[in-house]
């Protein structure tokens, strides 16, 4: 009698393992490469900013982005490329991204 109720605990316990390492890989984000200009540009967000522009490829067209990079400080003049990874906040402010952006490396930095 106590090896059939063994095993069905036993199980649960490792399926719940595995859905716990998966709601914290999710967590975790994914890391992608973010090209930076050498310049901030004017923008309106919530309101009048400055920006910094940003691609995902040399090749590709720059995009505005309004948030900042955790670990990340921006000097103007330079040109960055860098290693970000992306996670998904949960329950943003209305005004503000559903992305939370932090620094994992800078690959490159150009003057």
């Amino acid at each position: 009698m106590k090896k059939t109720f063994i095993i069905p605990v036993v199980t649960a316990a490792i399926v719940g393992a595995g859905l716990l390492s998966m709601q914290q890989a999710s967590a975790a984000g994914k890391n992608e490469v973010l090209y930076i200009n050498n310049k901030l540009v004017d923008c309106v967000g919530a309101g009048p900013q400055k920006c910094m522009q940003v691609r995902k490829s040399p090749k590709s067209e720059w995009t505005l982005f309004y948030g900042g990079i955790d670990g990340f400080r921006y000097e103007p003049g330079y040109r960055y490329k860098l290693k970000v990874n992306v996670s998904k906040i949960k329950n943003p402010p209305m005004d503000s991204s559903s992305l939370k952006y932090s620094l994992v490396k800078v690959l490159s930095t150009k003057k």
